[in-house]
């Protein structure tokens, strides 16, 4: 049993061993491509989008006892710069879970020698901009709906 305050869930590094897990997770995801096409919408582009994810990005999971429930990408983008994308399924969302993991990636990249980290998402998801606010990052100069983190 957890103690009060205590988060429900846990945030670790993805393991090879998580494919099926996160492959799964995605399975129920909604809504699909709502997120500049991501998550893909199609099964067999989901697999080949993870399998790609597991070798060129750093990845994060949450999970609530084995059953992944959230995801975080921290895609390299440019030499001391990358990219965080977060997914969490729709049944744990506005409980904390996307900000633990925001906050998990960009202490791994600080750790990997990143220097800013920067978000893009829809303008109108006030619910991931607030998300990622809590953990630092402000509103980018540019394009409406991007944000970024200076570490």
């Amino acid at each position: 049993m957890s103690s009060v305050g205590a988060p429900f869930y846990s945030v670790r590094a993805y393991e090879a061993g998580d494919a099926p897990g996160l492959f799964s997770m995605y399975q129920g995801f909604e809504p699909r491509g709502s997120a500049m096409g991501l998550p893909p919408m199609r099964a067999e582009r989901t697999h080949d989008w993870l399998e790609h994810l597991g070798s060129s990005a750093h990845n994060l999971i949450a999970l609530v006892n084995d059953r992944i429930i959230g995801h975080a990408i921290l895609a390299k983008s440019d030499t001391d710069v990358a990219e965080l994308a977060v997914f969490v399924r729709q049944e744990y969302r506005r409980r904390g879970v996307g900000t633990a993991l925001s906050r998990a990636a960009a202490a791994q990249a600080r750790t990997l020698g990143y220097r800013r980290l920067w978000a893009a998402g829809s303008a109108d998801n006030a619910p991931a901009i607030r998300m990622v606010m809590k953990c630092g990052f402000h509103r980018a100069s540019g394009a409406a709906g991007e944000m970024e983190l200076d570490l």
